[in-house]
């Protein structure tokens, strides 16, 4: 420890900088001069149990992160519990925590700008009250909700410290995340996402899971759902001006006038960056080309599933995301048909070939497609960097794999997996009966023997190809394929 005195402070300061919090906790024991260093340099990323035998010394280092995993101790007078509360940033409370000591935590550190709260912490019944959060946390930032449900749960009601959460308001919150099943009631969430309209910038909400649909039926039919824009405020909805959306609910189908709702609210958008609705179909093409269209100069990141196609036509024309000029990742699924109704129903993509060359990441599955079209846009797309093409109907295995690996220089994962029918056989993987021949069986067994360490059988790979490739691979590809 000596031999740090003969270093100047910030030689010293980055020494301090590769050392983990215990290791300053006996360092700044060594000299005033060192702990005063360390308190005027260095902010703490810090774990609280108050089973740690360091704990109390924990509470007086310059933390501005911390994670609250055990901490109901009486005995902790409020100006102990932070040496420094003002430095405090984020606070993480995924454990036990006594309504005390959260009370003192949110009144002393001010300036909080992330708050996450785990379904740990919010199934203490009673822990958050409107007081404890009134006029308080005006700095924060961001708000994530974790919650699950437990079997035995009063599926009826939302969980009560979400609930108060929810119906309180926080003047700079920019970013809502929300874990939280609601069983169909809706409106809590949609009021204080309206309570938020001038601030929030963020979305990121996954609020129904199949598991809740019984109860969210029973919910629905008990409660006028129907009448839900009675309670909300339809202007001030459409004044969101989101920079992100991501909502993931596997019962939109059930809630029309919610799927109305949210429909309104991304019709009127013209900021997003990056896009992702997952539903049972409830995004149409239409209402998606407007997104594009309206978002098309700034959009990063599109993952769509289960687009609503017109049955008459059942081509999807990705001519629209086009001029998209900005888009790096594009993910298009189609999960609610199984892998022979792709080839039944033949739900074809079309214009491939035209998008954006700024894709490094690609994902398709559940859809069929032209394999020169493809061919033509990893071509293009020299900065291609991951692939996904899963469930996407007949075609030559082979040339699937070795136009793209042949054409995209940088290309660091591939996983391309053949149609694989419900009863777990085969459905269209190649044989020498169908299409391939020796010369691509023989391709295809190179292929697997390099990159995944087995043999290719045609009778037998339902996993299909998967690769991660490194920058040497270029050249064995380029002598092979």
């Amino acid at each position: 420890m000596g031999m740090i005195f003969f270093f100047n402070p910030q030689a010293r300061v980055h020494v301090y900088n590769k050392m983990d919090a215990e290791d300053l906790l006996k360092m700044r024991c060594t000299s005033h001069q060192i702990n005063q260093e360390i308190e005027d340099h260095m902010s703490f990323n810090v774990k609280l149990d108050q089973s740690y035998k360091c704990f109390r010394q924990l509470l007086r280092l310059r933390i501005s992160s911390c994670a609250v995993a055990n901490f109901t101790m009486k005995s902790v007078p409020p100006k102990r519990l932070f040496s420094f509360p003002e430095k405090v940033r984020k606070l993480v409370c995924d454990g036990v925590i006594s309504k005390r000591i959260l009370d003192i935590i949110i009144s002393r550190c001010t300036h909080l700008t992330t708050l996450i709260l785990t379904h740990e912490t919010l199934r203490i019944h009673g822990l958050i009250s409107s007081k404890s959060v009134q006029n308080k946390l005006t700095f924060l930032k961001t708000l994530s909700l974790q919650v699950l449900r437990n079997p035995g749960d009063d599926q009826s009601e939302l969980n009560s410290n979400v609930s108060v959460l929810l119906s309180s308001r926080f003047p700079s919150l920019a970013t809502l995340k929300c874990y939280v099943s609601l069983c169909g009631n809706w409106v809590p969430l949609l009021k204080f996402i309206e309570r938020h309209a001038q601030s929030v910038k963020e979305l990121v909400l996954e609020t129904g899971d199949l598991s809740d649909r019984e109860n969210t039926i029973k919910y629905l039919h008990s409660n006028p759902h129907n009448q839900i824009w009675s309670f909300l405020n339809r202007k001030k909805l459409q004044s969101l001006d989101l920079k992100r959306f991501e909502l993931h609910d596997d019962l939109l189908n059930l809630n029309f006038t919610v799927l109305d709702v949210w429909q309104q609210i991304l019709a009127a958008q013209q900021t997003l960056i990056y896009f992702r609705l997952h539903s049972p179909g409830e995004l149409s093409e239409s209402l998606l080309r407007v997104i594009l269209n309206n978002n098309q100069v700034n959009l990063k990141e599109i993952s769509v599933s289960n687009i609503k196609h017109v049955i008459e036509r059942p081509i999807f024309n990705l001519h629209m995301f086009s001029r998209c000029t900005k888009l790096e990742v594009l993910s298009i699924t189609n999960t609610m048909m199984n892998s022979r109704e792709v080839n039944d129903r033949n739900i074809h993509l079309c214009n491939m070939d035209v998008l954006p060359v700024s894709l490094t990441e690609l994902i398709i599955s559940g859809y069929c497609f032209d394999i020169n079209e493809i061919s033509t846009f990893t071509y293009n797309a020299a900065s291609l960097k991951h692939i996904v093409i899963t469930d996407a109907g007949p075609m030559s295995y082979s040339q699937l794999l070795c136009n793209i690996m042949k054409n995209s220089p940088f290309l660091e994962y591939i996983n391309v997996r053949p149609i694989v029918s419900p009863n777990g056989e085969s459905a269209v993987i190649p044989t020498p009966e169908t299409i391939e021949g020796n010369q691509d069986r023989t391709l295809l067994s190179k292929l697997y023997s390099k990159f995944m360490n087995a043999p290719y059988d045609p009778l037998d790979d339902l996993n299909g190809f998967e690769a991660f490739l490194l920058p040497q691979d270029r050249q064995w590809i380029s002598d092979n394929v």
